[in-house]
């Protein structure tokens, strides 16, 4: 696609894009600055990547960002399994902090061996909640 295709919102996040780089600033903060609505910028860039108009240099991952791809299944690799359990751990802890009642998208009594759904039963079983009789909650341990 060539830039004279490009919308005015497209053209104006390209600019701003341009702008932030000259001043060595993140485009948020020169958005910011020059009071510009920072989410149409991100979308125009964002349909400007799917088009393939912006310059490679553009499209380069910062370098400290790394990429974890987590995949599910018996494919995913031990390391990011470690990965995913340790961040639903910490959700796990805050949802039993507050003693929230957990409402199940999927019956306990359907919850197959060895999944993560599994795992999660018992993790929140073993810190004293217990299930419903209709196997569709479960209960902190104040509602028994």
């Amino acid at each position: 696609m060539a830039t004279g295709a490009m919308t005015e919102k497209q053209r104006r996040a390209l600019e701003a894009m341009e702008a932030a780089r000259r001043q060595g600033c993140s485009l948020t903060e020169h958005a910011k600055a020059q009071g510009l609505a920072v989410r149409e910028i991100y979308d125009a860039l964002a349909a400007l990547r799917r088009k393939g108009v912006l310059p490679k240099a553009a499209r380069e991952p910062k370098s400290k960002f790394v990429s974890v791809r987590v995949t599910h299944g018996a494919r995913a690799n031990h390391a990011a399994r470690l990965l995913w359990w340790a961040a639903n751990t910490r959700f796990l802890d805050r949802l039993i902090a507050r003693g929230d009642q957990v409402f199940l998208a999927t019956n306990a009594a359907d919850a197959g061996a060895g999944t993560f759904f599994t795992r999660e039963l018992e993790y929140l079983i073993s810190r004293g909640y217990t299930l419903s009789d209709d196997g569709w909650r479960l209960l902190p341990p104040e509602m028994r």
